[in-house]
């Protein structure tokens, strides 16, 4: 979307990153105003309109197309990709509530600690950068056409999240 590539070296472009802002504002509109009638009208209409075999087939085809990269990333750091599956394996595991709903987090913050320790995080562009700065601001940019590629994002956003349909607690 964004036309950005890692390594590239190109220049992020500006219409681009000014499209993607306006789709990451739309997202959290639509997010707001379906938690708004989530909160009013309950969620047995989102269980009726996704029902989990929807939802989990929707879950498993992003987990499909995001494989190659996954296995491009354990084949540059093993260890690292090991220590942080298994952390997050042993957090769902053993702990129930919070901290077991955040088993993704605490295992990808395992997994940097892990990598810095391994000296495999390159912290050279942060110490050439200057303390005080202030970042380029660029105003959003709202493409109709292109919203589609951000708001499918929220089909299945609660269930994959919390395991459940609504996005209140109980």
């Amino acid at each position: 979307m964004t036309g950005y590539a890692a390594d590239a070296g190109a220049p992020l472009d500006e219409a681009k990153a000014s499209l993607a802002q306006g789709g990451i504002i739309s997202v959290g509109a639509l997010l707001a105003i379906i938690g708004l009638i989530v909160h009013v009208a309950g969620t047995g209409w989102i269980d009726r309109l996704m029902p989990p075999i929807v939802t989990g087939a929707i879950v498993s085809l992003i987990g499909f197309n995001l494989a190659p990269s996954a296995w491009a990333n354990v084949k540059t750091a093993p260890v690292t990709a090991l220590v942080t599956i298994v952390s997050i394996l042993v957090i769902t595991v053993l702990f129930k509530g919070i901290i077991g709903r955040l088993s993704i987090l605490i295992g990808v913050l395992i997994g940097y600690a892990t990598a810095c320790v391994r000296g495999e995080v390159d912290f050279s562009q942060i110490s050439d950068t200057g303390w005080i700065g202030v970042p380029a601001f660029r105003a959003p940019a709202f493409n109709v056409s292109l919203l589609g590629l951000f708001i499918r994002w929220c089909s299945c956003w609660w269930r994959r999240t919390s395991g459940t349909s609504s996005p209140w607690p109980p």
